[in-house]
């Protein structure tokens, strides 16, 4: 058992690194003696435990004395100016280096001071230096380094803190060097340790926030984290704690807010094909769908996910009609009101929109029905729509295309869409046309819509298909 180093702390900065405004030579020469002083004392403490390395009272004291120099090169971390130096003389690789001692101590001071380093830098030379000791610390393999680290430390007081400050410092890295994602996301001892840190069972912490927002970090930066995150039991993991909210509601803000990461996580990887499969196997599509009417504050974002997991999949949406997802999203459609209205209407607009499109045969009729039943009282709720984006977009006519999508274009295409796919069934054409005067509009405005939207699509070959949809709509409205 590794003796417990009894810790001297320092008090101040100024004890050990002379204030900003000493002579950048008297500066240098000081940071020099720490970097001198590490060396000598990383030495000592490997040649004693070689020595000794069935008895540890023989080299505790080099190891108290190692500790000391570690804390006491996190005074610097108040002076960046000083960094250049400190990566000149090599003493990043020894910390770095540290972070794989037996003690635990050492490893966890060393995990401090790395974070106290990386977390300076508020002016923008600083944020320079910063960069360039961020950048020495991925030469130094850091991050596999720490992430080796992780399981070490206990859940006492010092424990979490240490595991906390592990977590900021990738955090800090991939703030500033967000291409190191996938690198990252390949750290299997780290991916599963931040996977495992948002487990069901684990009770809420800063640990399991700070894990979930890493996640999303990684997953809203690269295509390959997308794909890495839902693997080995990822999937079934994020499900099952977002799940937990079915009989319960968050017990504080921050526990809303991991839940929020959650879900940002699982839209983020549907932009993964092999992702959607993983989800409709975990069934996920199912557990959206029981959230919905059960959990207000959630409804946006289970919508969001079933429009990102059933997009393009014709099979999704098979899944999403069994489980009963067309009773679900059309009640929606009927009372969605409030803040989030836009935003939950593009959502169901959009749901809608997919089933009719990659549905076929009686499924394809039991949506239709849908907008047929009760005197079509869920077509004119989307006319309605289409109605009223036209007049949320006229004061942004002059604008780029892009604004305007976020302006109410968006919304108009959608119904636009879900109106021509209705009108494919031949008897629903007269209709629609018919309540589209009721809100002075006509299949004229459909049609338009539809044609500036196929004006914007790409040549590229796999916008292709999204071309030919679009013109099939609108010669179903013409």
């Amino acid at each position: 058992m590794e003796p417990e180093i009894k810790r001297v702390r320092v008090n101040s900065p100024s004890e050990i690194v002379p204030e900003v405004d000493v002579e950048a030579e008297e500066v240098e020469v000081d940071v020099r003696k720490l970097a001198k002083q590490l060396e000598k004392s990383v030495n000592n403490n490997l040649k004693l435990r070689a020595k000794h390395a069935d008895q540890p009272e023989n080299f505790v004291d080099s190891e108290v004395d190692l500790d000391e120099c570690i804390l006491n090169l996190s005074a610097l971390a108040a002076s960046p100016q000083l960094f250049p130096e400190l990566i000149r003389l090599g003493t990043v690789d020894t910390v770095i280096g540290l972070l794989a001692h037996e003690n635990n101590d050492i490893c966890s001071d060393t995990v401090n001071l790395l974070n106290d380093l990386l977390s300076q830098g508020e002016e923008a030379e600083e944020e320079g230096l910063v960069l360039q000791l961020a950048e020495t610390f991925l030469k130094s393999n850091c991050p596999a380094a720490l992430a080796s680290c992780l399981s070490r430390f206990g859940e006492d007081e010092d424990g979490t803190r240490s595991v906390y400050n592990a977590l900021s410092v990738f955090e800090n890295l991939l703030e500033m060097k967000p291409e190191i994602s996938e690198e990252l996301m390949k750290l299997s001892k780290l991916r599963q340790f931040l996977i495992n840190g948002v487990k069901k069972d684990q009770p809420h912490s800063s640990i399991k926030q700070y894990c979930a927002e890493l996640l999303a970090m990684l997953t809203q930066n690269d295509d390959a984290c997308k794909k890495l995150i839902l693997s080995d039991g990822g999937v079934d993991t994020i499900l099952e704690c977002i799940g937990d909210m079915r009989k319960r509601d968050p017990e504080s803000e921050d526990e809303r807010e991991t839940i929020l990461d959650l879900f940002n996580i699982l839209c983020s990887a549907m932009f993964i094909d092999e992702n959607k499969t993983l989800l409709y196997k975990a069934e996920g599509i199912q557990l959206m769908l029981i959230l919905l009417p059960r959990k207000k504050w959630l409804r946006s974002q289970c919508l969001k996910l079933i429009d990102f997991s059933i997009n393009g999949r014709k099979d999704g949406c098979k899944i999403f009609i069994d489980a009963g997802g067309l009773g679900v999203v059309f009640s929606f459609l009927m009372k969605v009101k409030g803040k989030e209205s836009t935003t939950m209407e593009e959502s169901l607009l959009s749901i809608i929109v997919e089933v009719l499109r990659r549905t076929d045969g009686p499924d394809f009729e039991r949506a239709v029905w849908k907008l047929e039943e009760n005197s079509y009282e869920k077509l004119w709720r989307v006319t309605a729509i289409l109605a009223q984006a036209a007049v949320d977009l006229q004061p942004y006519g002059d604008l780029e295309y892009s604004e305007r999508l976020d302006n109410g274009l968006y919304r108009a295409q959608l119904a636009a869409k879900c109106i021509a796919l209705v009108c494919t069934k031949e008897t629903n054409k007269p209709i629609a046309g018919e309540m589209l005067k009721e809100v002075s509009l006509e299949l004229n405005d459909v049609r338009t819509n539809l044609e500036e939207l196929i004006s914007n699509i790409d040549d590229e070959e796999e916008a292709k298909s999204e071309k030919e949809f679009t013109e099939n709509l609108i010669e179903a409205v013409r």
